[in-house]
């Protein structure tokens, strides 16, 4: 005697992060809330350097990240990098110089433990908008995404005191070729000091401008 063998496929469909009821990526809904009405500026502890973040990095921005960030949605990080591209483009500006797009990249032990480098793929993201940006407006000048930075033998940043945080991460320079205009990002600043130890980096090495962008910033 036969039997019949039923066999049952469960399907599990990827959610919003920021709202958790529409299905897929990150909402146009949840898109403009992450935004505001404004972006916020960056103040750092020390130094001259300053730039632009997203949104603060209170409940609802904290959710969407981590879920970017730890949660394994790589989707989110790219849709988060077309945001950050929002807030970097403007046709007068698209045409001064060739931009590079480079990161702060995670640690050893933090890209193994998601088996992705968040900056990374972020950057990716900013610079594949940003050359599609430029053909709508006729600029024949390719954005370019490369590493810049490397980490030495410090530890991670993540889970350490504020003061901790202060000394920043041993970061080195990859750079050959002067830079004209670099586009830095990050995920979230704390208290400034790998963006700031970044960009301190790369003035030290010719770049004439830099752009700091990053999803989120602490309060």
């Amino acid at each position: 005697m036969s039997e019949a063998i039923a066999t049952v496929v469960v399907v599990f469909t990827k959610q919003c992060p920021g709202c958790r009821t529409v299905r897929g990526s990150l909402c146009q809904s949840c898109r403009i809330r992450l935004v505001g009405d404004s972006q916020v500026f960056i103040g750092f502890d020390a130094g001259p350097v300053s730039g632009t973040a997203l949104a603060y990095y209170d409940d609802f921005a904290q959710r969407v990240i981590l879920a970017a960030k730890n949660g394994g949605r790589t989707d989110v990080l790219r849709d988060l990098g077309i945001l950050l591209t929002d807030i970097l483009f403007t046709p007068s500006r698209s045409g001064e110089h060739p931009a590079v797009v480079s990161w702060i990249p995670a640690s050893r032990s933090g890209r193994r433990a998601r088996g992705y480098d968040p900056g990374r793929l972020l950057a990716r993201s900013v610079g594949r908008e940003l050359n599609h940006m430029h053909l709508e407006v006729g600029v024949d000048l390719p954005v370019k995404v490369r590493p810049l930075f490397t980490r030495g033998g410090g530890c991670r940043q993540t889970g350490r005191s504020r003061r901790q945080r202060l000394d920043g991460p041993d970061l080195r320079w990859l750079g050959s070729d002067p830079i004209a205009r670099l586009i830095l990002v990050d995920d979230v600043v704390t208290t400034g000091s790998s963006m700031r130890s970044a960009v301190s980096l790369a003035v030290r090495h010719g770049a004439v401008s830099v752009d700091a962008v990053a999803l989120a910033s602490v309060r």
